[in-house]
């Protein structure tokens, strides 16, 4: 029940087709391109017309850009006169959360609240950082 496999065998012929076409395809080269047609002239009309849009452009994002910074520049003036009654009433608020927070820590610990804590933790716009 040997069977002896010969070294020289050969590929069958569905094999072979299968190869040769392989090989036929990748070797045809494709074909050249075309060369290209040199640029057709252009008319003096659209040259002046291009010049004008490109110039015209420019002159409106200037205006634009000059209409945008002195509108922007009121803005900034306004905010600045408005800048020191915002940074008062953020700081009367954050003095009043702080107030309320200490006597609601002072209660959860058991501690009980100093006769001047009133003086000490007083809300008024003159205050920093909660303390008189």
């Amino acid at each position: 029940m040997d069977q002896q496999v010969s070294m020289d065998t050969k590929p069958s012929g569905a094999t072979l087709a299968r190869q040769t076409a392989f090989v036929t395809q990748r070797a045809s080269p494709k074909p050249p391109p075309k060369p290209l047609l040199p640029p057709a002239p252009i008319s003096p009309t659209i040259r002046v017309a291009r010049w004008a849009a490109l110039i015209a452009g420019l002159s409106y994002g200037v205006w634009h850009n000059r209409r945008l910074v002195r509108k922007e520049e009121r803005l900034h003036e306004i905010e600045e006169r408005k800048r020191p009654a915002r940074e008062a009433a953020a700081l009367r608020e954050k003095n009043a959360r702080t107030r309320e927070e200490m006597l609601v820590l002072a209660r959860e610990v058991g501690v009980p609240v100093p006769d001047d804590f009133e003086d000490q933790f007083r809300v008024t716009s003159d205050t920093k950082h909660g303390k008189h």
